[in-house]
């Protein structure tokens, strides 16, 4: 496995969320992610080489409530720590906010 890249709410595209929840999760019908990233306190992104493999979104109020949202990650990444990683560095990054 290539090493992986965390990115902080950095640029991710349609096509590449599209992919990773098509991969993810049953029944996802593609959509425009813009307007939620958009809104979000902050999302993490994990890349393997150029391929988006993990993603997590804090949603908040504006105020002092944050929450996770869409924890995800590729099917063929599970069950080794991915997941937690992000969750993790999502919550470090929302404490510093």
């Amino acid at each position: 496995m290539t090493e992986l890249r965390f990115e902080l709410s950095g640029v991710v595209d349609n096509d590449a969320l599209n992919a990773l929840f098509t991969a993810s999760w049953p029944g996802h019908s593609p959509r425009d992610f813009s307007a939620v990233l958009e809104r979000s306190l902050l999302y993490l992104t994990a890349y393997s080489g150029e391929r988006l493999v993990g993603y997590v979104n804090v949603a908040w109020d504006g105020g002092a409530h944050a929450f996770l949202l869409d924890p995800t990650v590729h099917p063929e990444l599970r069950r080794r720590g991915l997941g937690s990683e992000l969750v993790q560095r999502a919550v470090e990054q929302t404490r510093r906010r």
